[in-house]
């Protein structure tokens, strides 16, 4: 008789406590921690904002989000450098810049947040990388266009259904680029 009060004690305490780690929002947070974990600061942003989206008042959330969100942007913002003084590849320069972006796009579009360990409405340094987003599409267009034009030049079935897919990639970094949309009908006839 004692162990079932017992069992009903602990589980009345649990339901009555509202353990937030069962919840829609608590789960989302440990994904953000585990997201957090594994170096994927997008996934841990995106999460960690959902959560805050179902409870703005999510103390344990906020204070992830106040952690980890300056440490994404710095993440991502090197990655991006890093990619532009090696000569890396203008797809994954748009892949970064498209993170911080959405990272930016997705707090900003937050109420405002009250820092739980201050009681201070929670500040976050925004920045637009619509430019930079812009600019980095154009780039990697230019770089799918200008392969699928050498392909385009090689004889062999193979080559045009290449290139024709370089013409297709133009097109998703920058809709109407250049002739992009004429030389993959070609490739593909």
């Amino acid at each position: 008789m004692k162990k079932i009060l017992l069992s009903i004690f602990i589980i009345s305490a649990i339901l009555l406590s509202g353990c937030k780690s069962l919840s829609r929002e608590g789960s989302l947070l440990t994904q953000a921690k585990n997201q957090e974990e594994a170096g994927n600061y997008y996934g841990a942003v995106v999460n960690v904002v959902e959560s805050i989206k179902i409870d703005n008042e999510y103390e344990d959330a906020i204070r992830f989000l106040i952690d980890v969100y300056p440490r994404s942007i710095d993440k991502y913002s090197a990655q991006v450098d890093n990619l532009k003084s090696t000569g890396g590849s203008n797809d994954e320069i748009v892949k970064y810049y498209t993170y911080l972006k959405t990272i930016n796009d997705s707090v900003r579009g937050l109420p405002p947040l009250i820092n739980p360990d201050t009681k201070m409405t929670a500040e976050f340094a925004y920045r637009d990388y619509s430019k930079e987003l812009n600019a980095a599409n154009e780039l990697a267009a230019e770089d799918h266009y200008q392969a699928g034009l050498r392909l385009l030049k090689m004889s062999g079935r193979e080559n045009a259904k290449t290139a024709a897919e370089e013409f297709e990639e133009t097109l998703a970094y920058s809709p109407g680029y250049k002739d992009a949309e004429a030389l993959k009908q070609k490739a593909i006839e």
